[in-house]
């Protein structure tokens, strides 16, 4: 399985095509500082959920392997998609920062640390919301 160290080695990027059974397609990437580089192969796996700690930082993922394939395209392009999203919002972000930071001169300090993490973490609901479609139409 997938194994990374302080952000370099590989790991499970995706989850697409949803079945009813529970299971999911993933890829497994090669990353350098958790950016994903390269995909190695993608798997159809059910999730089991997390194991018994293997250090006192991280946790072993447990899944059943179903299938495996070459690097599913679609879930590849729509990942490197993604890391895109992320890059082109943190250059765009740190404007909106500086913005928001002059902002407190009217709205007081209470409101600006608010403002300023709602900007930064605002890209971080997309995948749940994809998710959370895909899996509604599965049950429809």
């Amino acid at each position: 399985m997938a194994h990374s160290i302080q952000g370099f080695g590989t790991t499970f990027y995706g989850k697409r095509d949803f079945r009813a059974d529970g299971t999911y397609v993933t890829t497994e990437w090669i990353v350098l500082f958790f950016i994903p580089i390269i995909p190695i192969r993608s798997l159809r796996v059910y999730y089991h959920g997390q194991g018994k700690r293997h250090t006192y930082v991280e946790t072993i993922d447990k899944y059943s392997v179903y299938e495996k394939t070459s690097p599913y395209l679609k879930q590849v392009f729509f990942t490197y998609g993604f890391v895109c999203i992320l890059f082109l919002w943190a250059i765009y972000c740190t404007p909106w920062i500086f913005f928001t930071c002059r902002l407190c001169d009217l709205v007081g300090d209470t409101l600006t640390p608010y403002l300023i993490m709602l900007s930064i973490f605002a890209p971080a609901v997309i995948p749940y919301i994809l998710r959370r479609d895909a899996k509604r139409r599965l049950r429809a």
